[in-house]
């Protein structure tokens, strides 16, 4: 290689390096990281487009028309609780694996309704309810969050009792919490949920970490109920993560294995405390059941068999949302998926395993520093056009490549510090060192001829 163009291959890597540092650099910026999460994951989740929604979940949908249909109250606060009792024996007469009451219901109203929804419940024996968090603000602005159960007869009647607190700061939801550490590392509802669904196979799993995790023996059965089956599962999690560092490592791999239920198990005592949403579609994507319909012409005996089935309040019309939230899937019309749709979407997630998985800051900041490099050469050794044209077609390769690993792998790659930053950076220095050695050369040969 002559010195002339060793020169140029040197000055293109330096380039590439600093364009690959500057990436890096502005990766793990605060601000660049809720933009990828609020503009890159839209984009993403925009290519890949819906999907078919998971099998084995329906919802019973409470809308702005249940109430007046059954000549109730418009507000689901307000119905007796013997309706939902009656919903709960509909559910258990058609097959339903597990029921998800995603309504909270406070010690109040008639002590007959009452005394009947818990009847129900136990007469099923596999219904999970939601609890609350409460925020208080302290003397001195400290935050205290304590969990608020639904009343004791209830509490006591269900199979699970757990909150499913959403952040919606800044404005779109895009993770969940399956561990909240503001409810005393309680599980959320999904979690638990998942846990019921995968609870065959603790056998197998409580042999692998008696095998894997010295000092982490897990009972092989679920036989808790009511808030203590959240608190059962907090206290396997932690014997886990209490153990040594194998013990985790080994969990996690088979987390990462084929979907079953030894994974999903495995996931959920290893994994991480929040996981990102993989949403499937807009409002409506789930097999959704009229709560109306229900009471007035039951299903069929065994129609739900196997199925997990989530009741709650899902709007079809955005001037009745309740319990809404802003996510990608938000449409025009400012439609927004439901509280229950979201339970529903983080428990397929967690069944399945394929909660989308953002690259860690190590690996992140090493391929945008390759990406970098990469430019540099690109931008620096092909002349003007030519290398403007290569820099969008990389540009173009690398959304192709992210969209492919989104879609099939459930892998995040950052978009918009490549594409956005480092291509316009690259072509930019490219060009500007191009003129400079353009420059450099007229005026060598300027002075060499004597001028």
């Amino acid at each position: 290689m002559s010195g002339a163009r060793f020169a140029r291959l040197r000055t293109a890597t330096a380039l590439g390096l600093l364009i690959g540092m500057l990436g890096a650099l502005a990766g793990v910026l605060p601000w660049v990281v809720k933009m990828e999460d609020r503009a890159g994951l839209p984009w993403l989740f925009s290519l890949r487009g819906p999907r078919p929604a998971p099998a084995g979940i329906v919802l019973v949908r409470i809308d702005e028309h249940t109430g007046p249909a059954l000549g109730l109250p418009a507000e689901s606060a307000q119905w007796p609780r013997a309706t939902f009792a009656a919903l709960i024996d509909v559910l258990h007469a058609a097959g339903a694996r597990l029921i998800v009451l995603d309504v909270f219901f406070p010690d109040r109203g008639p002590a007959a309704d009452n005394e009947a929804l818990a009847a129900a419940m136990t007469r099923a024996g596999n219904v999970l309810v939601t609890a609350r968090l409460e925020r208080e603000v302290l003397v001195g602005g400290a935050l205290r969050i304590g969990l608020e159960l639904p009343m004791a007869s209830v509490a006591a009647a269900a199979a699970g009792v757990a909150p499913f607190p959403l952040s919606v700061v800044p404005v779109q939801v895009s993770q969940f919490w399956t561990f909240h550490a503001g409810a005393a590392d309680l599980p959320t509802l999904p979690v638990l949920v998942a846990h019921q669904a995968a609870a065959g196979a603790l056998r197998v799993l409580a042999q692998r970490v008696a095998r894997d995790c010295q000092g982490a023996a897990l009972d092989q059965a679920v036989s808790a109920t009511g808030i203590a089956a959240a608190e059962d599962l907090r206290a396997r999690r932690a014997r886990v993560l209490a153990a040594p560092p194998g013990c985790r490592q080994a969990l996690l791999r088979e987390a990462a294995g084929p979907p079953r239920e030894s994974a999903t198990l495995a996931g959920l005592y290893a994994g991480e405390a929040s996981r990102y949403f993989n949403y499937s579609g807009a409002p409506g994507q789930f097999q959704a059941l009229r709560f109306q319909d229900l009471l007035r012409a039951p299903v069929l005996a065994g129609a739900l068999n196997d199925q997990l089935v989530f009741v709650g309040f899902a709007a079809r019309d955005p001037v009745g949302q309740e319990d809404s939230f802003f996510t990608v899937f938000s449409d025009d019309a400012g439609l927004n998926l439901s509280g229950v749709e979201l339970a529903a979407t983080a428990t397929a997630n967690l069944l399945a395993g394929d909660n989308l998985r953002p690259l860690s800051t190590l690996v992140a900041a090493m391929l945008v520093l390759a990406w970098g490099v990469v430019l540099g050469l690109i931008c620096y050794l092909l002349p003007g056009a030519p290398g403007v044209a290569a820099a969008a077609l990389a540009a173009l390769g690398w959304l192709l490549v992210a969209s492919w690993f989104f879609d099939t792998r459930q892998i995040w790659l950052p978009v918009l510090v490549p594409i956005f930053l480092q291509v316009p950076l690259a072509v930019g220095g490219g060009l500007f060192l191009q003129f400079r050695q353009a420059r450099a050369q007229r005026e060598r040969i300027a002075t060499a001829m004597g001028h």
